[in-house]
């Protein structure tokens, strides 16, 4: 797990610690925290404040109600006082009455004026006892940003075991420095862990961000996660991969912006780019992404629509292998088995193909099999450079984060932010290669 703040400083987490062992690796790192902070509910949270922000808030939040809290206290004192007075003379007048001494017309009038008097107090104790719980209700919500400091904006990537999402986050953390943002990046440690995506959210929701940029790693099963982010008033930036549109229609998901690649326009360009190189004729094995994902479902549709007119290139194969390079591996290699006259792969992603081209050396076919894959992340580009890959259909992440981070500061601020823009593509081939 990574934290980012401005100027890009960042603190590595290990995933999984107990409460002793992270609090001593914090003190080590010069960070004190105070024992709530470990304990409780948020115990996972991988960020926790320190003593002085604690107190900061405590105080805070005392200022905030002390106001009406004594001004509450106050009318409860002096209504009592009232009401007391009121049953003295009650008990006065009862006395006088049966022993003489004072005319029916002036008890008549004090009798109206206790009557009034209690009437006043049993209206106004209530308000002031709803004001006075109110105030403390106020000290439990999420922390606002409202001491004039940085706009505070959370960046939740699907992983930071990722070239890609590592060049998001620079650019990210670029736009965060240029415009005087405290930018949060969090990530799983794997890609393909939604629940503890969702668990990240809703912490840094519970940390007073004003804003979130989120790629989701699920694009259904992120949507509860927006849903608080809306409940809490906390605008979203969704970027790379869209949230399910019938989910999130269903649960009344509103989002400030999405940022990302035409992701089907780049799968149809993978596919005109083979059937050149191919001539016409290959037998195509396919590494997807995660199935129900709209990423690798996009890229997927896209190039099974961009060979579809060329029946020489058919797909003989086409399994998910979730992103990673380690799938890749182990599910092209079985496709090599089970269907050794594969002469072309389009993978979903660089890291994906990366891990096949290792398949295709240990399986002795080095320079036999033409290999597509989508990113163009530096490790595609230097297999591309070699002739281990042909081609790879290359996003800007780094200009995903950089807009990412300005929609989101636009979103603060109350501005007008362009509901999508889609970043552009290019096809990298060796004779384009950098």
């Amino acid at each position: 797990m990574t934290e980012a703040g401005r100027g890009g400083r960042e603190i590595q987490h290990e995933e999984h610690e107990d409460t002793k062992t992270r609090r001593r690796r914090l003190n080590k790192a010069g960070t004190t925290a105070c024992w709530a902070c470990y304990a409780g509910p948020r115990a996972e949270t991988d960020r926790r404040p320190s003593i002085a922000v604690c107190v900061h808030e405590a105080f805070s939040c005392v200022r905030a109600s002390s106001a009406l809290c004594f001004a509450a206290m106050s009318i409860f004192f002096v209504c009592s006082s009232c009401l007391r007075g009121c049953i003295s003379a009650s008990s006065w007048l009862h006395f006088r009455v049966h022993h003489g001494g004072i005319g029916e017309e002036a008890i008549m009038r004090i009798r109206v004026f206790a009557a009034s008097a209690a009437f006043a107090f049993s209206r106004v104790l209530p308000v002031a006892a709803f004001a006075f719980i109110g105030s403390l209700a106020a000290c439990n919500r999420s922390p606002a940003n409202k001491t004039g400091g940085p706009p505070r904006v959370a960046l939740v990537l699907k992983t930071l075991n990722s070239p890609f999402f590592n060049d998001m986050q620079r650019g990210a953390q670029a736009a965060a420095a240029r415009l005087g943002v405290d930018l949060v990046v969090q990530a799983a440690e794997r890609e393909v862990d939604v629940d503890r995506q969702m668990q990240i959210v809703e912490n840094v929701l519970q940390t007073g961000v004003q804003a979130l940029c989120l790629t989701p790693a699920g694009s259904r099963e992120l949507v509860p996660a927006v849903v608080k982010a809306n409940r809490s008033n906390v605008p979203v930036v969704i970027v790379d991969t869209r949230l399910d549109p019938a989910a999130a229609n269903e649960a009344g998901v509103k989002t400030a912006s999405f940022i990302g690649s035409d992701n089907y326009e780049g799968g149809r360009i993978a596919a005109r780019f083979i059937v050149e190189q191919s001539r016409g004729s290959a037998k195509v094995a396919v590494l997807e992404g995660i199935p129900g994902h709209e990423t690798g479902d996009s890229r997927l549709r896209g190039f099974r629509d961009g060979i579809k007119d060329t029946p020489g290139v058919r797909i003989v194969a086409s399994q998910p292998a979730n992103w990673e390079r380690d799938q890749g591996f182990n599910v092209f290699q079985n496709m090599l088995q089970a269907h050794p006259e594969i002469d072309t792969l389009f993978a979903c992603n660089d890291m994906m193909a990366l891990g096949a081209t290792e398949a295709i050396r240990a399986a002795g076919k080095a320079g036999s099999i033409r290999i597509v894959g989508f990113d163009a992340v530096e490790d595609a580009r230097k297999a591309i450079r070699e002739g281990t890959m042909v081609g790879s259909v290359a996003q800007f992440p780094d200009e995903m984060g950089r807009i990412a981070v300005e929609n989101a500061v636009h979103a603060i601020k109350g501005e007008a932010v362009v509901p999508e823009t889609k970043v552009r593509i290019e096809l990298i081939t060796r004779e384009n290669v950098k």
